[in-house]
């Protein structure tokens, strides 16, 4: 299925939050797949599941974050400079009817590197048109 995608990530450093992406984006085998907003060339897809939700991003630095429901994750960040290892933890997953909301921290031991949240807005092809 195709439609229309934006994604919005709050942190405390953006708390009106910083559109990411928006556009046309594919829902298919349960991933979700679209280009982001600055640079068309860097792809993400995204899984959601009950039980996890995968973001992976590919452009220079290669992205994949895996957030367990009921434990903590993992993440790893591909750089032309090496890998960086993190734990991920889950603390908010909604979704409603059109949008579902994501809000996780990155781990390193018991220090956090980072909280943000993401907020996927979808409408289908037959919502909207382009």
């Amino acid at each position: 299925m195709e439609g229309r995608i934006r994604l919005t990530q709050f942190t405390a450093e953006m708390p009106r939050g910083t559109v990411l992406a928006e556009g046309r984006a594919r829902f298919s085998d349960g991933i979700l797949s679209y280009a982001e907003k600055e640079d068309n060339t860097v792809r993400h897809e995204v899984l959601f599941t009950p039980e996890e939700i995968v973001i992976r991003r590919f452009g220079e630095t290669v992205t994949e974050i895996i957030l367990n429901t009921d434990s903590r994750g993992t993440g790893t960040v591909h750089t032309p400079y090496g890998l960086i290892e993190m734990e991920t933890e889950l603390l908010r997953y909604d979704t409603e009817q059109g949008k579902t909301t994501v809000e996780y921290r990155l781990m390193q031991g018991e220090q956090m590197v980072l909280q943000q949240t993401f907020v996927w807005e979808w409408k289908g092809t037959t919502d909207e048109q382009n």
